[in-house]
């Protein structure tokens, strides 16, 4: 294959510079935060390894449109890339918890570093418990961290509707990856208007509206401060429970998230997309869709030229 040429430097830059930079965007928005990790792929990326930027353009690498990616280490999650489309992948409900013996945490990087899309929707409780300090994440996150990164470097657009598990994601999110956070809301994709939401905003009982008002309001926000990361993080892990387990009634939060879609589906939205009961499926008429948990299914959604399809590994 014939080595790419950076577009994004100077007429006058030597061949071998403009070689240097791997798929390159050709122009820059912003400019990248110093502090940016900068970590290689993983070896068995492999035929579709990615560069990182050496060149002065400092631009994020990224794999051409209508190239094939690499299958990984399971083929489920292989897509093939077609021209002129935008493909996204929504997930929700990891709650990724880390370290070396997490197999959740390992088997989304894996499915991230194989991932072939052009925008990357994470519609909350990615972690178990997180809270975004300045200058420092978990030690037990960094590998979920680094992929994230890496999937940054290659061009895959993050966005973040935030969760009740990761509602404070901080500057990791914001600054170093550059991700866009969002409220529930509206997302165009190839003209169909999907309304997304992590989906604990249809639980309507009194203690869990309670709960939620406390831990998003300024009081909770400065003892989170007063503590620092190490007591803070901590302190969310007790208050999140030790298991990752299917929510105790979904049934009854199905029925409240079709319930509480219905609005938004009369107001245009072609489909409603769903976390937070940890059960994948989709209504009666297909147009809400509800996200899988990872502790057993894995389950995501392709939106592949607006037309949703869920995925669960074979």
């Amino acid at each position: 294959m014939r080595s790419p040429v950076c577009e994004c430097l100077p007429p006058h830059t030597p061949q071998h510079a403009r070689s240097a930079c791997g798929f390159c965007h050709g122009s820059r928005t912003r400019p990248l935060p110093r502090h940016r990790l900068h970590l290689q792929p993983r070896a068995s990326t492999a035929p579709c390894v990615f560069r990182l930027c050496t060149s002065p353009c400092g631009a994020p690498p990224r794999l051409p449109v209508g190239g094939t990616g690499h299958t990984g280490s399971d083929p489920s999650v292989f897509v093939q890339r077609s021209e002129n489309r935008v493909r996204a992948a929504l997930i929700s409900d990891l709650h990724l918890e880390g370290g070396p013996n997490d197999p959740v945490q390992q088997a989304f990087v894996d499915w991230l570093d194989a991932l072939d899309v052009d925008a990357l929707y994470l519609l909350g409780d990615l972690f178990h418990g997180w809270w975004g300090y300045r200058d420092v994440v978990p030690a037990r996150l960094v590998a979920t961290c680094a992929a994230l990164e890496r999937a940054r470097q290659r061009g895959l657009a993050i966005h973040v509707v935030p969760g009740n598990h990761d509602f404070a994601l901080g500057p990791f999110f914001t600054e170093t990856l550059g991700a866009t956070i969002h409220p529930p809301g509206p997302h165009q994709f190839d003209g169909r208007t999907f309304f997304l939401a992590h989906g604990d905003e249809a639980d309507d009982s009194l203690g869990y509206r309670v709960t939620r008002r406390v831990l998003r309001g300024p009081a909770f926000a400065s003892l989170m401060r007063l503590l620092g990361p190490s007591l803070g993080w901590r302190l969310l892990h007790q208050m999140a429970g030790t298991s990752r387990a299917t929510p105790s009634d979904p049934d009854r939060l199905r029925a409240q998230q079709q319930a509480w879609s219905q609005p938004h589906l009369a107001a245009g939205a072609d489909y409603v997309v769903l976390g937070h009961i940890h059960a994948p499926g989709r209504s009666a008429d297909g147009r809400v869709i509800h996200l899988g948990g990872w502790e057993d299914d894995r389950t995501w959604c392709l939106v592949d030229q607006g037309e949703p399809r869920l995925i669960r590994p074979s």
